[in-house]
């Protein structure tokens, strides 16, 4: 897991008026200069992917629109994640579809195949040659079919 993402959980929890001020600069920075900076620690194929325009544009878009209300929203989610989630992944028991990349450093595979190991009706698929970002561009259409076709699973009123 890269550096940031597990300093940002780790803050989240023992220091979350930290993480505000860190994540504020992040985002001032991505909002005056368009600037990904942390592009040099993905992997190949995320570069590639968030180098063209539309995609880098659409991902900066993303990340000025999560931190538009500010920074609590984040470190909530942030802090989410790193707490315990108050049920065991083994409890689920409806199907559930799990899409990963191999070369994911946000979230490593192995964290992926671990989740995918406890679900009981966990159908995943790894991809050797994708990342966090590159998998979602590279797969939507195989990705999309799959969960309309799964849709008479989720309640109508959810």
């Amino acid at each position: 897991m890269i550096l940031s993402t597990r300093l940002s959980l780790w803050l989240s929890i023992k220091a979350p008026w930290l993480l505000r001020v860190l994540l504020a600069i992040v985002t001032n920075r991505v909002r005056r200069n368009h600037d990904l900076f942390f592009w040099k620690s993905l992997p190949e194929v995320d570069r590639t992917v968030l180098s063209s325009p539309i995609s880098a544009d659409a991902w900066i878009e993303s990340v000025l629109e999560a931190f538009h209300s500010g920074t609590l929203g984040p470190v909530w989610d942030a802090r989410l994640l790193a707490k315990p989630w108050g049920f065991n992944p083994e409890e689920i028991h409806i199907p559930v579809q799990l899409w990963h990349g191999e070369l994911d450093k946000n979230v490593p595979s192995i964290i992926a195949r671990h989740l995918a190991n406890k679900i009981p009706h966990c159908q995943a698929v790894f991809y050797s040659h994708e990342g966090h970002f590159s998998l979602w561009l590279n797969h939507i259409e195989e990705i999309m079919k799959t969960l309309v076709s799964q849709s008479d699973y989720l309640p109508l009123n959810a």
